[in-house]
């Protein structure tokens, strides 16, 4: 499967699942692990014959917003609200670095 080069994160989201979807096999899972490859600056905006203009238009503002506030005030300054539940893992995995952890928490506890 060919995946269209792209920086939204919610055509992103919709490629993860779509492939999750097509290869789940309805047992438990205990990981699931993505990596990206062949990442290149942004150039410009990719408009789409299949989406309307200001869609996507709104769409890139809001991402664009969302990395200026994550850049401004760190990462889990905007969160979704399911991460806030238990077993939500995006705070969690913040603090890791490379997937382990980063020894933030131990700078809290001295």
């Amino acid at each position: 499967m060919t995946i269209e080069g792209t920086d939204s994160s919610k055509k992103l989201k919709n490629y993860m699942l779509f492939i999750f979807n097509n290869y789940y096999e309805h047992l438990p899972v205990r990981v699931v692990n993505v990596t990206f490859g062949k990442l290149q600056p942004k150039q410009s905006l990719q408009l789409s014959f299949f989406e309307p203009m200001k869609e996507i238009i709104k769409t890139e503002e809001l991402d664009k917003t969302i990395e200026h506030i994550r850049s401004k005030y760190g990462y889990t300054s905007l969160l979704h609200a399911s991460s806030l539940l238990d077993g939500g893992m995006a705070k969690y995995r913040a603090n890791l670095l490379c997937g382990h952890r980063s020894g933030k928490d131990e700078q809290k506890l001295r």
